[in-house]
């Protein structure tokens, strides 16, 4: 139900001062307004799934200034999707090789357009250029 989690595993604050959650265990973001007295359940965004938009286990989130970018971690892959859940790019593929992911735990991007994702299960961080 809207505002219950399983297993929250990230927050971030965007620019209105909603919180976005990544709720892992139920495989979707939560969008929610906490701003005055009464916490207010704002949106959802994903389901479970591994096509695109969908989220298995999403661990990392990081909001660009039109989009969010999603580390799932049983998905093996970053997810980039509008302020919608709109599916817009994605990268990684299960494996240890260059581009491969295997269990991403967090992603960040720079200023130059490079995106950082932890790895848990290669035990690295990766790096990709994504401008």
């Amino acid at each position: 139900a809207p505002k219950q989690f399983s297993r929250p595993q990230s927050i971030a604050l965007d620019e209105e001062g909603l919180l976005w959650i990544a709720d892992s265990c139920n495989h979707r973001l939560q969008i929610v307004d906490w701003r005055n007295d009464e916490v207010k359940h704002v949106k959802t965004l994903g389901r479970h799934g591994r096509g695109p938009g969908e989220f298995s286990y999403p661990y990392g989130i990081f909001l660009a200034k039109d989009c969010v970018y999603v580390a799932e971690y049983s998905g093996h892959r970053i997810q980039k999707i509008d302020r919608h859940g709109n599916f817009l790019a994605e990268w990684g593929k299960p494996g240890k090789g260059s581009g491969e992911l295997n269990a991403p735990w967090s992603v960040v991007l720079d200023s130059q357009g490079m995106m950082y994702a932890v790895e848990s299960g290669n035990h690295r961080i990766q790096r990709f250029n994504i401008s």
